[in-house]
């Protein structure tokens, strides 16, 4: 025991890691250097130092999820597999002149065959930063099955978020959505996404999340109960609506209206807005997808890809089961909402004007319901393709059913039709058969970047710097630093 000495040289970074490593194979694990050094001083009797633990960590994690910059160098070849395994599948990879990694997108193939054959042509947006070493921020384009569940789309990353990027983006989502003037393409308020979809999509409508609208505007104008009155005028399907609820909302204190009128109503306000929405109004699909990997946004970058793709491995054929038992016309979620719409229409009154048209209300009020154009007064039925309480009873004193009003893609049939393919696995890495030209293609790791943006580069000391710096190590040590240039000590708070 007298000569034990407290660094424990046995106990390297190295045996450590090794013996660590396992608890590192579930991402969403929460292991923090503390309960490593409280799981070594319990299992083993022995206390480490909070660098050997860091050092251990990395090495632990680095065997279990490769390390960040080998990552890069492996990226081409993980694309071709993954083209292989998933027919259909998209995936880009774009260097600069050096040769290093810039941006990548990748859109499986299930996923494109769904959006194009089931999906409402609303799409999502919204880009969240990586935590790794390598940094950049991830991508992510998301839509809305015929359940009202999250369809992920398309994925990308990019070393960082501006201009170029989104609009690099947005030309290979471009080749799976098209740019037609059904698509509806919805994004915060941050100015390089903005400037990117109107780089790239010049048909499709664009539309604000308004809940960013919401905590922006809440923001500017503190203490002050806007939230409820500005999501009744952003939700409002008849423009008389929306202007009540504006007219009440300016009142609360003056600047609102201007504040507002710096965004164009066309572009959050579902009463304005030109294209159709459906029920799509946040980008919270977007940011839910987020929200689900924010402990995998910590991998390198395969990791990261393949972690998103055994999600939609399972997610695909969860909803693939859950599809096939449906035995409705709608889909779950839409036949309830369907129920309800019909208790609704049983205590309106219906009057017929003409063939096609149809007055239908109470006592309150009453809407006209026009089934050669196939529209209704109160545009529910308009902006949503989802039969109102209104188009019911007219339906129903026709003699017709409400389900036919619904568009398709409410349907079970289209719902089924989103997960009839499967998102199958990679084979072992031994397996993979991988072309010479896929071999020759060389991606670096990007440069890492500070925070203003500008890439870090290290700057060889000289030996009077080197000599400076153990100075000052050896006086913190103490508590103090001195000055070298001028002699004088200096308090460690300097």
């Amino acid at each position: 025991m007298s000569v034990r000495h407290r660094d424990h040289r046995h106990a390297s970074y190295m045996i450590i890691g090794n013996h660590i490593a396992p608890k590192y194979e579930d991402v969403n694990r929460v292991y923090r250097p503390r309960d490593i050094i409280n799981d070594i001083r319990r299992e083993f009797g022995i206390t480490i130092s909070y660098t050997k633990v860091y050092m251990a960590k990395n090495l632990a994690c680095g065997l279990i999820r490769g390390k960040p910059r080998e990552s890069y160098v492996k990226l081409p070849v993980y694309c071709h597999v993954l083209e292989m395994q998933n027919p259909g599948t998209l995936t880009f990879i774009h260097t600069n002149d050096d040769r290093r990694f810039k941006y990548l997108f990748m859109a499986l193939g299930p996923s494109i065959h769904g959006f194009v054959n089931s999906m409402r042509k609303v799409i999502s947006v919204d880009g969240a930063f990586l935590t790794s070493r390598m940094k950049g921020t991830l991508l992510v384009a998301t839509s809305q099955d015929a359940n009202f569940q999250i369809f992920p789309l398309a994925w990308g990353v990019v070393d960082l978020e501006n201009d170029e990027s989104w609009t690099w983006f947005f030309q290979k989502l471009r080749l799976i959505t098209g740019d037609t003037d059904d698509l509806v393409i919805i994004y915060d308020h941050a100015k390089c996404i903005k400037n990117g979809v109107r780089n790239v999509f010049r048909f499709a409508h664009h539309g604000n999340c308004i809940y960013h609208l919401q905590k922006n505007l809440k923001t500017n104008f503190p203490r002050c109960d806007v939230a409820t009155l500005f999501r009744a005028a952003s939700e409002a399907y008849t423009v008389t609506d929306f202007e009540s609820y504006m007219a009440a909302l300016c009142s609360k204190k003056e600047g609102i209206k201007e504040y507002l009128l710096e965004e164009d109503f066309q572009c959050w306000a579902r009463a304005h807005f030109t294209g159709i929405r459906y029920n799509i109004m946040t980008t919270n699909n977007a940011e839910s997808i987020n929200g689900l990997l924010k402990s995998a946004r910590e991998l390198p970058i395969v990791g990261l890809l393949e972690y998103i793709r055994r999600i939609l491995q399972r997610w695909f054929y969860e909803r693939h089961v859950e599809a096939e038992k449906c035995v409705t016309q709608l889909t779950p979620a839409l036949e309830k909402k369907m129920c309800m719409t019909y208790n609704e229409s049983n205590r309106l009154e219906v009057n017929q004007v003409s063939p096609d048209i149809y007055q239908v209300g109470d006592n309150l009020e009453h809407h006209f319901v026009d089934f050669y154009e196939m529209t209704c007064t109160c545009r529910r039925f308009d902006l949503d393709k989802f039969s109102c309480a209104h188009t019911i009873a007219a339906a129903r004193f026709k003699g017709d059913e409400g389900y036919k009003l619904c568009t398709l893609f409410y349907t079970s049939i289209c719902w089924k039709q989103a997960y009839s393919k499967f998102v199958y696995p990679l084979p072992n890495e031994v397996e993979w058969k991988i072309p010479k030209n896929v071999i020759a293609r060389e991606v670096f790791s990007p440069l890492v970047r500070r925070q203003g943006g500008q890439p870090s580069k290290k700057r060889k000391r000289s030996d009077g710097e080197t000599r400076v710096a153990r100075k000052c190590s050896r006086y913190k040590k103490t508590g103090h630093v001195r000055s070298t240039c001028t002699g004088q000590a200096a308090s460690s708070e300097h």
